[in-house]
């Protein structure tokens, strides 16, 4: 499996992005801040994700298992605070587990360094608890939440969480 930078000819929305977890996290308030506790869910919870069209500035990567797309990553680097934003991780769903999410999320450790970036920042929700556990593994530490940016009504329940990874 090689990383390169993607090309007009991948076929990324080929890949299974979707995920189905019997854990969520519910984001709890305390007196000074708040704490994610896990729920198990019955039946299970299964979300798809699509990419979306690619914004000027950022970089898109795949994974690329003998010609055969295992994952993308997206990001990008702000100059002004000197930090990497990973927008999209997915792997597909029959290759993950293989080491591919931490490939990818390597490669654009190295590069957002090489930019000059002093942390990698990402957001997530509190119900994707594989890409929480994931993540945390990793070493990015919960940094913070936003409890009213998703719609209510298209998401309910759902919260931004949002990772950090220092250099």
């Amino acid at each position: 499996m090689r990383i390169r930078r993607a090309t007009r000819d991948d076929d990324l929305a080929a890949l299974r992005t979707a995920f189905t977890t019997d854990v969520v996290y519910d984001v709890v308030r305390t007196r000074n801040g708040f704490a994610l506790r896990e729920r198990a869910v019955s039946p299970p919870l299964r979300k798809r994700y699509d990419l979306p069209e690619r914004a000027p500035g950022e970089t898109v990567l795949v994974a690329d298992d003998d010609g055969v797309l295992a994952g993308v990553a997206v990001y990008r680097v702000a100059r002004w605070n000197r930090r990497g934003e990973l927008l999209h991780l997915y792997v597909d769903r029959r290759r993950r587990g293989r080491g591919v999410g931490r490939a990818l999320l390597d490669e654009v450790v190295e590069r957002v360094r090489a930019a000059g970036a002093r942390a990698l920042w990402l957001e997530t929700q509190n119900v994707n608890a594989p890409a929480i556990r994931f993540y945390r593994r990793y070493g990015f530490r919960l940094a913070g939440l936003d409890d009213s940016l998703y719609d209510p009504d298209e998401l309910p329940g759902e919260v931004a969480l949002f990772f950090a990874l220092e250099f």
